[in-house]
């Protein structure tokens, strides 16, 4: 989880590709669930 985290956080600092930050929040949601 921490792992992910960290990605989510780099994809919000750059704010380039909103479909790579939308993939990695579904993936977090999905991780969550579990």
């Amino acid at each position: 989880a921490t792992g992910a985290y960290q990605l989510i956080r780099i994809a919000a600092d750059t704010r380039r590709n909103v479909g790579i930050k939308k993939t990695l929040l579904y993936y977090t949601g999905r991780a969550l669930k579990d």
